[in-house]
């Protein structure tokens, strides 16, 4: 049984000495994702089920990045889209599936793959425009598609240093954009296997 997420920011800084603690084999108890090339370790509850015996709950990178929208990088990591017939652990697993479709190929997550890469590659690459499309949709519904903004809103409303999550908003997700800076490095393509030259 998977671990719900939601959207949620908290002070943290964020470097790869913080990120490397969690390294590891194991899935990403959030979404299901063989996460182990990178994970962050989440406290949870007692009673949660798939919680360690030091009750934590380990995350894959896209799951992290739900967690800390207030990332200082996170505009260019995510956007904010609308999608309220998928749950944000669908939209991660799918975003996983894209981004090592387009690395099996030799291309970046955001590469234009048309029809030359392929037919897998094309329809990844125009699955992931689509879904980064709904950001307009998320402007309209929620007046921001800028993960930053809404952390503001989160980091504004909570009291003390402790994490703050948010209440259910509707269809509001979190698109991985196939990026994640660690220490201003960009690390996703070496989770994906892609050689950076």
């Amino acid at each position: 049984m998977l671990l719900p997420l939601a959207l949620s920011a908290e002070w943290v800084q964020h470097t790869e000495e913080t990120q490397a603690r969690g390294r590891g084999a194991g899935s990403c108890r959030f979404c299901g994702h063989a996460a182990a090339g990178w994970q962050e370790r989440f406290g949870v509850k007692d009673g949660r089920a798939g919680k360690s015996k030091d009750g934590t709950a380990a995350a894959c990178a896209f799951c992290h990045l739900v967690r800390h929208i207030e990332r200082p990088e996170i505009d260019r990591e995510a956007v904010l889209i609308w999608s309220p017939e998928l749950t944000q652990a669908a939209l991660n697993r799918i975003a996983w599936r894209i981004f090592e479709i387009l690395a099996a190929h030799g291309l970046a997550p955001d590469a234009e793959a048309g029809a030359a890469a392929g037919e897998a590659p094309a329809r990844a690459a125009s699955l992931r425009d689509e879904l980064r499309a709904l950001s307009a949709a998320a402007e309209r519904e929620a007046g921001t598609c800028a993960p930053s903004e809404l952390a503001e809103v989160f980091l504004g409303l909570r009291r003390g240093r402790e994490a703050w999550s948010a209440p259910p908003l509707g269809g509001l997700r979190l698109w991985p954009l196939g990026r994640l800076f660690i220490d201003g490095r960009d690390v996703l393509p070496s989770l994906l296997g892609i050689q950076k030259d």
